[in-house]
């Protein structure tokens, strides 16, 4: 399927200016290899034109030593509640992590506990990958998106992207003119 819109949630934080602080620090805090990985979490809020599918979400944990060697595990995300946003012509989408996919993500923890077990010094990143495509009509202009993440039932849903334009983004993506279709994928 031809993506409309990779939004790269930690990754990005870096070089994100506009990312507020509280998640900033929140972020800081995360541990790869602490985290409940039940309790984490993406809230998309977008037009709703744009269909977010199964198998269309995911995150992607990466993790390397210092010697350069490195693991990855890409773990879709399933979409637990869409609802309709306060404005009428957008919707809000929740993602968790099933359980199997807990289970693998437990299993690639333990490899990195292991490697820094053995002395090695490691860094970890969390990204959250989002494609979809459009199943409606769709408004001129700019199809703005939010993006929230949840890193534990504590913190709840953290502000990471406003105001993302996803046709931009296809057009990075794809170099296309315009957001595909979901009958053309």
């Amino acid at each position: 399927m031809k993506t409309l819109f990779a939004i790269l949630g930690m990754a990005m934080l870096a070089a994100c200016a506009s990312t507020p602080s509280r998640t900033l620090l929140a972020l800081s805090k995360f541990d790869l290899l602490t985290a409940d990985y039940a309790q984490i979490g993406a809230r998309i809020e977008h037009p709703s034109g744009v269909e977010i599918r199964p198998g269309d979400a995911m995150v992607i944990v990466r993790v390397a030593r210092e010697d350069g060697e490195r693991m990855e595990a890409t773990l879709p995300l399933t979409a637990t509640v869409q609802a309709a946003a306060s404005d009428p012509d957008r919707t809000v989408t929740d993602f968790t992590m099933a359980p199997t996919e807990i289970a693998q993500i437990e299993a690639f923890r333990a490899g990195a506990e292991a490697w820094e077990a053995n002395g090695h010094e490691i860094h970890g990143s969390v990204t959250v990958s989002v494609k979809g495509c459009k199943s409606g009509t769709l408004p001129e202009g700019p199809l703005l998106a939010s993006v929230q993440l949840k890193l534990t039932d504590e913190t709840g849903y953290l502000p990471l992207r406003d105001g993302v334009d996803l046709r931009d983004l296809a057009k990075a993506h794809q170099g296309a003119a315009g957001v595909d279709s979901c009958s053309d994928s």
